[in-house]
């Protein structure tokens, strides 16, 4: 079951968690917010603006999205979902997470075979997406979302 974005994020914002969105695009009346946020990995550690943050917030009536949150420490996270935000892009520690599963597999077997791989790769993943579930707030929500 698909669930218009503005309904999942609106909901979230109102109960003060946070969805997760690994590497999908999601327009829908929400403002995506930079604040010292990077896309990629952080060379030094993150500096956020949340005094900026929480300025913005008090200024929109829309939800609020942080792009670039791979490698942010959770009480960043926790502080952000506070000041307002309700959806985070994810994908840089996602997407290492498959490509080394893949690197190791090629390292130790030299040509596997293909769909293989992919799953192995996609099992590597799971861990990491668990885990951003957990951070964000969102273990349990999806129910809310089927009505």
């Amino acid at each position: 079951m698909l669930i218009p974005t503005h309904k999942l994020l609106s909901h979230a914002r109102r109960h003060s968690y946070a969805v997760g969105a690994f590497n999908v695009y999601n327009p829908e009346g929400a403002l995506a917010v930079c604040i010292g946020n990077v896309h990629g990995r952080y060379t030094r550690p993150p500096r956020l603006d949340f005094d900026r943050l929480a300025a913005i917030e008090k200024c929109v009536a829309v939800p609020l999205v942080l792009h670039g949150t791979s490698g942010l420490p959770e009480e960043m996270i926790v502080q952000a979902i506070r000041l307002g935000v309700c959806k985070f892009n994810v994908n840089t520690e996602i997407r290492l997470a498959y490509v080394d599963r893949l690197a190791t597999l090629f390292q130790d077997n030299g040509r596997p075979e293909l769909v293989a791989i992919m799953k192995q790769g996609i099992d590597a993943m799971k861990e990491p997406v668990k885990e951003k579930i957990r951070l964000f707030g969102a273990v349990n929500k999806a129910a809310h979302h089927l009505n």
